[in-house]
């Protein structure tokens, strides 16, 4: 009697511990914890799940992963942040791999977390709508010694033009994470790039950077993600791993046709400690050079023409910007000095270190990034051309124009991308498509000059003819000067179409000026539809006002001989 009593006592604890292993395993399945690490089964790739059938059900796949982790000793060294959770759930002893652990132990120990957001980079098109990248750190290692681990596109050398676009577009290259120094990151970005960062320091525990370590990991080993430049690019791939280990952070939304870097940091700004920002090696020698005094400009000036030695200085804002151009220098020329240029680093070295007393000079903090306008634009605009009124609708996907705020973007530059604009005018729809259109107005100083340019392409239906349709489009360059650290002129010569003018040259100068209130676009256009036709003069003044966070008010007039036209258009970014 009493072993029958045993026996069923056994069965009944056998049960119970039964039902309660798969409850658990039911409760973790369903867990944001393991379904964030699936992905909520985003990534399609097969390798990515062991289970048959484990992309749609996140149970399967973990009952899969369960098995693996007790009877396969590689299971860790493939899913280094599945087999953390899963050892840390279930309370089993699986060991640890240690490829995974030796690959982290050389990237150091890490106190805290950053996510870094570049600026844009006009000059190449991939860059063009910034860039970021995280960043690990260590609090007893300089900045510039600590890792950072990036998401980017592994191309081929060689690739063609036309693969690089195709491909980058469709997904036709492999995503990969990198390791690099940050110190590097400066070199690249800041030094040869001219672009500005800010760091973005992120609520993010030691276990939580470990568990993200662990989860990169296993995303390059086995996601094999594809690399979309439109809305599977650097930032989204770099957020998404963040995501996938914060209960804080949500993915990105699925269906986007394009998601650029900036809305990542909008999104990551919900767990941010601190900001730190880092301007551009140019930006410092600008805002420095601002400061000299008159003798120290023409000290600076001559040091740099090679007629004064550096060592002879005693201003310790020249001695900075000497150091300074330096590095610009050696950024231009492929990381080297010239014999003679290194020597003359380092007497400058030797001299700024016998001045002893640290720089005063204040480097103004612009609007961080996530202040950024949002890149969908729609507008309604009224006015009148040739003393007829009209009514026209706009929508472009991408929108930041020379006159929008510019958080998060180079001041003066321009960049949007299909515009599409609905115009009434006489009882008649009229359809005018901007297709691309993007400026960049840098600044000329004493230790260096870039050019400053413009470029359009577009199409319009042709006022007289409702089935006719005109090209036109802008394509010129020139220089910029500073008047005000809020104002510059420029001047740029070029080539330009307009409606029912032939393609010919065109000057044009004037200014760009950023007041408290509103932004100024100013300028004087000469064009010659043909070179031996009879010029066309142009005056056109646009000012943009800040409604609120998310509204712009714009007006606009065009002068031509006695013709004057003019629009006002209120626009919302979203």
């Amino acid at each position: 009697m009493l072993k029958r009593m045993l026996i069923i006592l056994l069965l009944f604890v056998h049960s119970t511990s039964y039902a309660t292993d798969e409850s658990e395993i039911s409760e973790v399945a369903a867990s944001q914890e393991w379904l964030k690490l699936l992905h909520y089964n985003r990534i399609e790739k097969a390798e990515f799940y062991l289970g048959s059938g484990g992309i749609n059900s996140s149970l399967v796949e973990l009952r899969a992963n369960l098995e693996q982790l007790k009877s396969n000793p590689q299971y860790s060294c493939e899913f280094p942040a599945r087999a953390k959770l899963l050892r840390e759930k279930f309370k089993i002893a699986a060991p640890l791999c240690p490829q995974v652990e030796n690959w982290k132990s050389k990237m150091g120990r890490h106190s805290s977390l950053s996510l870094v957001y570049v600026s844009q980079y006009v000059s190449n098109p991939a860059s063009a709508f910034g860039h970021t990248f995280l960043l690990f750190k260590n609090s007893k290692e300089p900045l510039n010694l600590n890792v950072t681990i990036s998401n980017a596109a592994s191309m081929p050398e060689d690739v063609s033009n036309f693969a690089y676009i195709f491909k980058g577009i469709t997904g036709g290259f492999p995503a990969e994470f990198s390791t690099e120094s940050f110190y590097l990151k400066i070199q690249e970005y800041s030094n040869i790039e001219n672009r500005d960062m800010w760091i973005y320091d992120l609520n993010f525990s030691e276990q939580q950077i470990d568990q993200l370590l662990n989860h990169i990991w296993e995303l390059s080993k086995r996601a094999d993600q594809g690399y979309f430049f439109l809305n599977g690019n650097c930032s989204v791939n770099s957020y998404n791993a963040l995501a996938a280990v914060h209960s804080d952070l949500d993915f990105l939304p699925t269906g986007r046709i394009y998601v650029l870097p900036i809305e990542t940091i909008v999104k990551a700004h919900a767990i941010t400690q601190n900001i730190e920002y880092l301007p551009s090696l140019r930006e410092k020698m600008f805002l420095r050079s601002q400061a000299l005094s008159s003798a120290e400009n023409q000290s600076f000036q001559s040091i740099i023409a090679n007629s004064e030695p550096p060592s002879l200085t005693k201003s310790i804002e020249v001695a900075e910007l000497t150091l300074e151009n330096f590095e610009l220098l050696r950024s231009r020329q492929y990381g080297t000095l010239t014999t003679s240029q290194d020597q003359a680093y380092k007497e400058a070295l030797l001299n700024r270190a016998e001045l002893g007393i640290s720089s005063k000079l204040k480097i103004p903090r612009p609007a961080e990034p996530h202040h950024a306008l949002p890149s969908t634009r729609i507008a309604a605009s009224g006015g009148s051309i040739r003393e007829q009124s009209f009514y026209a609708l706009s929508a472009a996907p991408f929108y930041h124009g020379l006159l929008d705020s510019s958080p998060g973007y180079r001041p003066f530059s321009e960049l949007i991308l299909l515009n599409s604009t609905i115009r009434t005018m006489n009882h008649e729809n009229k359809l005018d498509l901007t297709a691309l259109q993007m400026a960049n107005f840098p600044v000329i100083t004493v230790f260096d000059s870039q050019w400053s340019w413009r470029l359009s392409l577009g199409i319009k239906s042709q006022e007289l003819c409702n089935q006719c349709w005109l090209f036109n489009g802008e394509g010129s360059a020139g220089k910029s000067l500073t008047l005000t650290s809020n104002s510059q002129v420029f001047g740029l010569f070029g080539l330009s179409q307009e409606q029912t003018s032939s393609l010919g040259p065109q000057l044009s100068a004037g200014i760009l000026a950023n007041f408290s209130f509103a932004k100024l676009l100013s300028q004087f256009r000469l064009l010659h539809p043909k070179f031996n036709a009879e010029s066309r003069h142009i005056l056109d003044v646009s000012m943009n006002f800040d409604v609120d966070r998310n509204t712009v008010f714009e007006i606009a007039g065009h002068l031509e001989k006695e013709d004057f036209n003019y629009q006002m258009t209120l626009g919302y970014h979203f």
